[in-house]
């Protein structure tokens, strides 16, 4: 049986994709609510959705998103981003730059760390 969910979950994995690089965000968006509901751990779908939401014009479902993925523990640079994203489309345009230099920083930081681990 879990083979079968687990199949069904990538089917709207793949459906949700499909989705967004056609324009069709509100669709994508549907999907991935969907996808988060029933796999609340799925980080890769909890970035989509983020993305997704601010395409659909709901770019305060993405800031939900993205401050659930920071209560619990995610430091990932492209949150930043995201966030930039949705606070832009909100026309909160000080809040978006400071979010967009963030993650310029982080991403430097990232990008520092992996030559010197070398």
């Amino acid at each position: 049986m879990a083979g079968h969910q687990d199949e069904s979950l990538d089917v709207l994995r793949l459906l949700s994709q499909l989705y967004l690089r056609h324009g069709r965000q509100d669709s994508a968006l549907a999907l991935l609510r969907a996808l988060c509901a029933l796999e609340p751990g799925d980080r890769r779908a909890s970035l989509a959705l983020a993305y997704a939401a601010t395409r659909a014009g709901q770019p305060r479902e993405s800031e939900r998103v993205i401050d659930r993925m920071r209560d619990e523990g995610e430091p990932s640079p492209v949150l930043d981003l995201l966030q930039g994203q949705a606070l832009a489309a909100q026309g909160r345009h000080g809040e978006a730059e400071q979010a967009f230099e963030t993650f310029i920083a982080r991403r430097a930081d990232e990008q520092r760390m992996s030559r010197d681990a070398r």
